[in-house]
């Protein structure tokens, strides 16, 4: 599996997992600790060769959760307003520097610029970039508007930014990440809805 998607799955539970989070750090450290202590005494080498794989996957777990620590950090729990063409404009940039073979076939169409949307900007920044990365390279479309909704469960009646990614995701991987980031989308006013074009995106638009 790749990192990436580790990280974003444990981005979309750290909310949930906050309390907990250094606990799990501490076990990660006392486990990795005596695994450390544990090597050099065992004389067996199939035995040391299976307590060092142990120790690898310890510390690549460890690694991924300080990684989706700081994720969280830095999109902070604060909601603020942002353009939301400005922002898909920067990660198709970002990432068409990074993997630009990725990007071959994308189209932004804005059919109706909504303008600023109130959000997690930099929750949302990392959620593209993964999605990117999911659907790109087999042609992929990106459709920007607004709606008005109304008596939609869980949504308020109110205006919306519309973000329809037309294309396929890359694999079951691609809808567990959906349906993890649809909570944490839902706590802040919008939602995520599959379609049969693809991942639909709601965003509320700021006041």
């Amino acid at each position: 599996m790749d990192e990436s998607l580790r990280i974003r799955r444990l981005v979309a539970l750290l909310p949930a997992l906050r309390p907990i989070g250094h606990d799990l750090k501490n076990l990660l450290s006392i486990a990795m600790g005596n695994l450390e202590l544990a090597l050099p005494k065992v004389e067996d080498e199939r035995v040391r060769k299976d307590l060092a794989t142990s120790l690898g996957a310890l510390d690549r777990m460890d690694a991924i959760l300080t990684r989706a620590q700081g994720l969280l950090r830095e999109g902070g729990e604060e909601a603020e307003d942002f353009s939301l063409r400005s922002l898909l404009e920067e990660v198709q940039s970002w990432f068409g520097e990074l993997r630009p073979q990725l990007l071959e076939g994308l189209a932004l169409e804005v059919r109706e610029d909504p303008g600023e949307v109130t959000f997690l900007q930099e929750e949302l920044r990392q959620f593209l970039l993964t999605l990117f990365a999911l659907m790109g390279g087999g042609g992929l479309c990106i459709h920007l508007d607004r709606t008005r909704l109304a008596g939609r469960e869980g949504l308020v009646d109110g205006d919306y930014a519309r973000l329809l990614f037309q294309g396929e995701l890359s694999d079951s991987q691609g809808l567990w990440m959906l349906s993890l980031e649809r909570a944490l989308f839902r706590a802040h006013g919008g939602d995520i809805q599959m379609t049969p074009d693809g991942p639909l995106l709601l965003l509320p638009l700021a006041p």
